[in-house]
């Protein structure tokens, strides 16, 4: 008979490399893609009219002149390392992505803390309260930030609490020393954690339902115990699975709507990063970051993944 132990370090280890091969597949994709179109990265580094022995050099300087298999076998033996590789100017990628992945990561763990703070006992409380008309309008409300872009909530919220209230800056601006004025990040913060909550809540409302309909979970409502008891020591645990994928699944969708958010509000993140290795034809520093947002993802549901597998199989009562 198997152990607990071996069956934890089996299925953490398929965990593991199912996400290393999401990574590989991702980065192979971005490779194909930026093959695909005309020109390459030498734009960046010669002049208009450049002659054919300086294009020559600038292609030979960037690796260019290889085939294009062995120069994406290079890149995935580059990321197996954990090396990003170079820009088309020569710079190391992770000294270019470092600080603005720090300020996307701050500002998308902003809100996903909004998101699980107020998404998962907000989905639980419309779980218990089922036809009620309060949840019946949160739904509705729920549907219509879920409907709309990050852009237009955005928009919304500055027309509301910048030029109505006064109270945020709608634009992103960095003092002399890159630091950003915590004020600043409310609006796009929100902007991201809205659609996310709303999301978030509807699934975990699916989950914690279908739990409350579970045979010990309605002999404690039958027992007469307090609502808050029978959600956190009975609905929960057996939807957690289903609320960690739902938190996971918001990670990716932060990590998306960033980007946008991002050149909004002219927050100096890895959206920013993106839009010009994409202007310059940066295969390695745009394939970089998209592989780390990827792996970011990736790993969130690697977690989720792991919190549905290794859970305890008790009875909860």
């Amino acid at each position: 008979m198997v152990s607990a132990a071996s069956r934890i370090a089996v299925r953490t280890g398929l965990v593991a490399a199912r996400t290393l091969l999401t990574i590989a597949v991702v980065a192979t994709a971005v490779f194909l893609l930026t093959e695909a179109l005309p020109g390459d990265a030498t734009s960046g580094l010669v002049e208009r009219g450049a002659s054919p022995a300086a294009v020559a050099s600038a292609r030979a300087e960037l690796g260019l002149e290889k085939s294009a298999s062995a120069r994406l076998w290079q890149r995935l033996e580059g990321l197996a390392r954990g090396d990003l590789g170079r820009t088309a100017q020569g710079r190391p990628v992770s000294d270019v992505v470092a600080r603005p992945l720090r300020r996307t990561l701050t500002l998308a763990g902003i809100a996903l803390l909004a998101v699980i703070v107020v998404a998962v006992p907000l989905g639980a409380a419309m779980a218990w309260h089922g036809a009620r008309a309060s949840e019946k309008l949160l739904g509705a409300a729920s549907v219509a930030l879920i409907s709309v872009p990050e852009f237009v909530v955005l928009t919304l919220l500055a027309l509301l609490f910048t030029s109505a209230l006064g109270l945020l800056p709608a634009v992103v601006v960095a003092d002399s020393d890159g630091r950003i004025d915590v004020a600043a990040l409310t609006l796009p913060a929100l902007a991201l954690a809205l659609p996310a909550i709303a999301w978030t809540a509807r699934l975990v409302r699916g989950a914690v339902a279908d739990a409350l309909e579970l045979p010990h979970v309605e002999a404690a409502r039958l027992d007469g115990l307090a609502p808050a008891r029978i959600l956190l020591r009975h609905a929960l645990p057996p939807a957690l699975p289903a609320i960690a994928a739902s938190i996971a699944a918001s990670c990716a969708a932060l990590a998306g709507g960033s980007v946008v958010v991002e050149t909004a509000v002219n927050y100096p993140g890895v959206g920013s990063v993106l839009t010009q290795g994409i202007q310059a034809r940066d295969v390695a520093l745009v394939s970089s970051v998209v592989v780390v947002m990827a792996a970011i993802v990736a790993f969130a549901f690697a977690l989720a993944d792991l919190v549905r597998d290794l859970r305890p199989r008790a009875t909860w009562a």
